[in-house]
C-alpha cells in the first residue's frame, strides 16, 4: 500500500467546502492508504463543523490554525469575484503548510498531496498523479483568474509573472508575447505530462522531495509574490523537475456561481468550457496581463517538453 496524506489549510465557504469535501470522499483508492491533515482556519462555523463532521469518519489530524500561527498577525481575507491575497494571508497559509509538510515527514507518509479547498477532484485524480512517478506533479484546473478573462491554467513562469512583454529580462512586442502564451495554453488542452516552471493548489509531492528541502517558507531576496512560487523557486535549486499533468483536469470553484455545474462536472467529467464566462455576449475574452510562461521562442520547447 502507499501511504498518502491529503492537506489543505482551510478557510472556506460552506459549499464549496462541501464539495471539496465530497471530492475527496469519492476519490478512487485502490491501492492508496488515505489520511489527512487539515488546518481550520475558518471564520464560518458552518464550515468547521463541516470539517469536523468529515473527521468523524476519516482518518484525519485537525489542527487550529490559530495554534499554529500568532493570531496577532491579520488573517482578513477578502474573496469576491476575485481572491485578494494580501502578505499577511500568504504569511498564514505558508506557515499552515510547512506544518503540514513537517507532519508528513515526521509520519513518513510515501506521498503528500495539497490541494486547495475550492478544488473538486476528478476520481481519478490521486491514483493517476502516484502513478505518473514524478517528485512533484500538480494536476492542471482551468480558471477566469479575473472576470471575462480567458481561462488559464495554474502553472507560470518565473521571475517576471505580471510582465507581459519581458521574458527573462528580454524585451519582445506584446503581439509576440501573447502569441507564444497562447502556442503554450493551447498545448495543454492535449492530455500529457509537461515540465513547467511553477505549479500549485493541487499538487502531489513524493516524500523524496520534501526530504531535499522543498518548503514553502519565504526565500527573502526572491521578489515574487505567493507561497507556490517560492515552494517551486526552491524546488528548482534543489535540482528537483516540476510537472504538469493534463489528463485528467479538475474542477475549480473560484467564484460561488461555478457551483452550478458541479453536477454536471460529476456526472459527464471534465469539458474545456467547465469554467466560461457567464456573460454568454463576450466573443473574445481577453488576454488577461498577470498570464504565465512569457517566453522567448527559443524556450518554448524546453519549458513544455512532453514527457
Amino acid at each position: 500500500m502507499v501511504s498518502v496524506l491529503i492537506g489543505s489549510p482551510i478557510r472556506q465557504k460552506p459549499n464549496i467546502l462541501k464539495q471539496f469535501l465530497n471530492g475527496l470522499d469519492g476519490a478512487e483508492k485502490k491501492g492508496l492508504e488515505i489520511y489527512y491533515c487539515f488546518v481550520d482556519d475558518n471564520k464560518e462555523s458552518e464550515s468547521s463543523m463541516l470539517l469536523n463532521e468529515f473527521a468523524r469518519d476519516h482518518k484525519v489530524l485537525l489542527l487550529d490554525g490559530n495554534e499554529i500561527i500568532d493570531n496577532s498577525i491579520d488573517n482578513n481575507y477578502v474573496c469576491d469575484d476575485d481572491h485578494h491575497w494580501r502578505s499577511e494571508n500568504i504569511q498564514r497559509i505558508t506557515k499552515f503548510k510547512d506544518r503540514i509538510i513537517e507532519y508528513c515527514l515526521e509520519q513518513r507518509f510515501d506521498y503528500l498531496f495539497f490541494v486547495d479547498s475550492d478544488i473538486v477532484l476528478d476520481n481519478r485524480t490521486l491514483t493517476h498523479l502516484i502513478s505518473k512517478r514524478k517528485e512533484i506533479v500538480s494536476n492542471v484546473f482551468w480558471t477566469q483568474w479575473q472576470v471575462n478573462s480567458s481561462l488559464s491554467p495554474q502553472c507560470f513562469w518565473i521571475p517576471d509573472l505580471y510582465q507581459q512583454n519581458t521574458a527573462f529580462n528580454v524585451k519582445m512586442p506584446p503581439e509576440e508575447a501573447n502569441r507564444i502564451r497562447k502556442e503554450m495554453v493551447d498545448r495543454l488542452h492535449n492530455p500529457g505530462v509537461y515540465h513547467v516552471d511553477g505549479l500549485g493548489a493541487c499538487t502531489m509531492i513524493a516524500r523524496s522531495a520534501l526530504e531535499k528541502g522543498v518548503r514553502f517558507k519565504e526565500i527573502p531576496n526572491l521578489s515574487v509574490p505567493g507561497e507556490d512560487r517560492h515552494f517551486c523557486v526552491r524546488a528548482g535549486a534543489l535540482g528537483i523537475d516540476l510537472y504538469m499533468d493534463t489528463t485528467y483536469p479538475v474542477y475549480h470553484i473560484y467564484r460561488e456561481e461555478y457551483l452550478d455545474r458541479v453536477d454536471e462536472f460529476k456526472r459527464d467529467g471534465w469539458k474545456f468550457d467547465m469554467c466560461q464566462t457567464v456573460n454568454e455576449e463576450l466573443e473574445k475574452p481577453a488576454i488577461r496581463k498577470t498570464s504565465f510562461f512569457i517566453k522567448v521562442k527559443r524556450k518554448v520547447k524546453r519549458v513544455f517538453k512532453h514527457k
